[in-house]
């Protein structure tokens, strides 16, 4: 989830807002991790290709961060192996909100496998 943050602080100015929340769901085996932050946005021409690789979505961000387009690919593969998914709403010049779901078996002292 630190790709997350890392394009949440890359398109948020300094004075902006990058709540996290995680919830705590451990008897059903799920992790819901969800990012927001109050930004310049995803232009909704973006929106169906995010996650691809090489993403036409890339762009500097606010203190011009270099990007590959891969960060997004990468992290939905990941959260795909714990049959999870994840999902994100965002709107120009309001910020973006960034929600996933991640499956876990945990042993019996809590920990996960």
């Amino acid at each position: 989830m630190l790709t997350l943050q890392v394009a949440a602080y890359c398109f948020t100015p300094d004075d902006g807002k990058i709540p996290i929340w995680v919830e705590d769901q451990q008897k059903e085996g799920i992790v819901p991790i969800t990012i927001a932050d109050n930004g310049i946005g995803i232009p909704k021409k973006y929106h169906a290709s995010l996650f691809d690789k090489f993403t036409k979505a890339r762009r500097p961000g606010l203190r011009q961060e270099p990007t590959t387009g891969l960060g997004m690919s990468i992290l939905k593969t990941v959260v795909e192996w714990h049959k999870g998914r994840i999902w994100f709403e965002s709107e120009e010049n309001k910020g973006t909100y960034y929600s996933s779901r991640l499956f876990f078996s945990f042993s019996r002292g809590g920990h996960f496998q």
